[in-house]
């Protein structure tokens, strides 16, 4: 993340959560040339807008690395990237939009 999308040293905000089996219903098939297994997750990637280039190294980064650390098959990888406008419609806290927080002096 910090390559492709050129993050800052602290900007990590992350969730994980692990489904029981049955609890996660899923095709293994649908849209895949092999099946997925049980190794299967959903990566959801919230953020300000991007170029078409620097989503497309993120996702095949996250793919790639998966695979080399963990031994996780492409197939078993869906990356959602939902991305925002503007930085007003964040907020990192205090109530104040990111684009207010980015404008005031340090």
């Amino acid at each position: 993340m910090r390559e492709h999308f050129v993050l800052a040293e602290g900007d990590k905000f992350h969730i994980f959560e692990q489904l029981e089996p049955g609890a996660f219903i899923y095709d293994p098939d649908y849209a895949v040339q092999e099946p997925r297994t049980d190794d299967f997750m959903i990566i959801q990637i919230i953020s300000d807008a991007r170029r078409a280039d620097e989503k497309a190294a993120t996702i095949k980064a996250l793919c790639e690395n998966l695979g080399t650390t963990l031994g996780v098959k492409s197939q078993d990888v869906v990356v959602v990237l939902s991305t925002i406008s503007t930085l007003e419609d964040f907020s990192l806290g205090h109530g104040i939009s990111a684009t207010t927080a980015a404008a005031a002096p340090a």
